[in-house]
């Protein structure tokens, strides 16, 4: 059998640490859960594990999820996200930031084209 005593002690002198892995850890369960009736109670558990806690980030977090309550419940609801648009946001920034300086909205339509896999690169094609 394992020696805990080890492992316990370690946990008191980083309790914070401990404590927010632990909530991490609960909200990530939380998240991957498919019934929407047991998500819903899993966060009500976590918020209050959370304020228990007193850690001023997950405050914040669940602060955030409460202001966004409506659409975290059609996430559980309907199993979808913003993901894809959001990294196709960021995959334009990204060009924007390598254009800058060019004044040709065609040429930005071409590397906005080519990253996105519309189109092949003369380099890439051969």
């Amino acid at each position: 059998m394992k020696n805990w005593k080890p492992m316990i002690e370690l946990m008191k002198r980083n309790e914070p640490l401990y404590m927010a892995y632990l909530l991490k850890e609960q909200v990530s369960d939380i998240f991957d859960r498919e019934n929407i009736q047991s998500a819903l109670i899993g966060l009500g558990f976590w918020f209050r594990n959370v304020k228990t806690a007193g850690l001023e980030p997950f405050i914040d977090v669940m602060e955030t999820i409460r202001k966004y309550h409506y659409g975290i419940v059609n996430c559980f609801r309907h199993r979808l996200t913003n993901a894809g648009s959001e990294g196709f946001n960021t995959k334009i920034t990204i060009i924007k930031r390598r254009a800058y300086g060019f004044a040709d909205l065609d040429y930005f339509k071409l590397k906005l084209f080519q990253a996105c896999g519309i189109l092949k690169s003369a380099i890439g094609s051969r």
